[in-house]
């Protein structure tokens, strides 16, 4: 009776453990993000959710770029990243958060470029200054944010409307090129 006991117990673990595997094989499978120089992914293509990238320097973030997925591309080089949150944290002036839709972060260079699809990219500064956008490009040598796109700037009592605009974000420089167009509520 008790070997009886133990068959049935050893062959329910047994299908359990069937069962289990396969319901885990039709996952895609998560991988973790590696630093640039040791992705050699091939022709494989991986994707991953939630995903945290953080910059340091020394113990103080500086950069934290937040996606819902991103996919490692064929050659390794570049992330697509969905449903965006990218926040700057400079050492000098005010912190630049940017939320989009869709971006392309290249791994070697470290460049990226966001854009809204349905809808402008949400730039806030230092929580107090709001900007739109529909697309926007980072240079990481340069520490400049661009866009060539219309940009509306909204800050307290005013409204400036332009064409392009560059962001020295480590000085915390903030110009819209021409034409430019402001509306004040004096």
């Amino acid at each position: 009776m008790r070997v009886l006991r133990y068959g049935v117990i050893a062959a329910a673990l047994v299908i359990l453990a069937g069962l289990l595997m396969a319901s885990l094989g039709d996952r895609e499978q998560e991988v973790g993000l590696l630093p640039a120089g040791e992705i050699a992914m091939g022709d494989v293509s991986q994707k991953v959710w939630k995903v945290r990238l953080i910059s340091l320097q020394g113990p103080v973030e500086t950069l934290r770029l937040e996606a819902e997925t991103a996919e490692v591309g064929s050659h390794g080089r570049d992330l697509s990243l969905q449903q965006i949150r990218i926040s700057w944290v400079p050492e000098k002036g005010l912190p630049l958060t940017v939320e989009g839709e869709s971006g392309i972060l290249n791994m070697t260079s470290r460049a990226l470029h966001l854009e809204g699809r349905t809808k402008p990219l949400e730039i806030v500064l230092g929580n107090r200054y709001r900007m739109e956008t529909m697309s926007l490009n980072w240079d990481e040598a340069a520490q400049e944010v661009r866009s060539s796109e219309k940009v509306v700037f909204q800050a307290d009592r005013a409204v400036i409307e332009g064409h392009g605009f560059v962001g020295r974000i480590d000085r915390g420089e903030y110009e819209i090129q021409q034409p430019v167009r402001a509306e004040l509520d004096l």
